[in-house]
Order: structure tokens, then sequence, then C-alpha cells
């Protein structure tokens, strides 16, 4: 559930980043679905297991292993071709997005052919590496959208383009804003 909050709140500040940028809304409206449908498959829990099994019995382990890698893929190549002239979030955006990609089907792949001994280790690596893939890549949605809420002003890592971004208020609720 974790991650699946993690992908949902992605595509929540996505799609937050769309209507603030117009000229950057396909991306921003790509980047959400794409979030939104895996924060739908965690949370469905049976989608991603009824999936693999579909794969698995037609196609055997190793086929279905190939399905999900060209699957996972196909979707950031997608995006990647979607954002050709798009190259201020890109490669952060994809990149998150291919760890992700690596942490699940990867892990899972590496899952599937361990002995049962360690089943249980192998699980809690795919889920691990889910988890901080997942959390990379909220924080890469997250500078992209609203810069100011996660990059002090100061640092070199800040554009000049990011008074473009989402507007987060200086101050926090019930406090007085400073003189």
């Amino acid at each position: 559930m974790f991650v699946a909050a993690l992908f949902a709140f992605a595509a929540v500040a996505a799609v937050v980043g769309a209507a603030r940028t117009p000229t950057r809304r396909t991306w921003w409206l790509a980047v959400s679905l794409v979030a939104a449908l895996i924060a739908t498959v965690k949370v469905g829990g049976t989608v991603h297991v009824e999936g693999m099994r579909v794969l698995r019995d037609g196609l055997g382990d190793a086929g279905a292993i190939a399905a999900s890698v060209l699957i996972a893929a196909a979707v950031v190549a997608g995006l990647w071709v979607l954002t050709r002239t798009e190259r201020r979030d890109r490669r952060r955006v994809l990149g998150t997005l291919a760890l992700y990609a690596g942490a699940s089907v990867g892990l899972s792949a590496v899952s599937t052919v361990v002995p049962a001994g360690w089943a249980a280790t192998a699980t809690y690596l795919e889920e691990s590496g889910e988890a901080l893939a997942a959390v990379a890549f909220l924080v890469g949605v997250v500078v992209g959208v609203a810069p100011r809420l996660v990059l002090p002003a100061a640092w070199a890592l800040r554009r000049s383009t990011d008074v473009e971004t989402v507007t987060v208020n200086d101050v926090l609720p019930g406090r007085a804003a400073p003189r």
C-alpha cells in the first residue's frame, strides 16, 4: 500500500503540474496516467498476480518475465517518445520510472527463480527496491512540478524557469508571515 500511495501522490502532483503549465500539459498528464496505473495495479493486488498467471500459463516463466520486461520498456519508451521536445524533467522522471520498472520486474524475476528458502529474502528485496524507486519517482515528479517545495532557493539545481511551476506559500498555515 505504501508504494501505491506514493504513486497516487505522484499522479496527483503531475495533474497539478499539467493544470499549471499548459505548454507541458501532455507530458504531465502522461506521467500522471502511468503513475495512476501503477498505483491501481499495486492497490488491486490480484491484478498483477492474475496478469502474471495468464502470461505464465501462455508463455511459461521465462516468457512471462520477457513480456513484463517488454511492457515496462514500452511504457518508458512511449514516454520518452512523447517527450522528445521536452528535456526539463525527462531524464529525472524517466530514470526513476525505469528504476522502478527494474525493481518491480527484475527483482520479481529473481523472486521466481530463487530456491524456496530464499523466497522471503528475495520478496523483501523486491518490495524494498520498489519502495525506494517509488520514493525517487515521487521526488522526481515534485521537483518538476513544484521545485520550490523541495529545493532551497540558493541551490544551483534551481532554474530560472522555476517561477513557471506550481506556487507554494512560504508561510505555514496558522503562522504569521516573516517581516
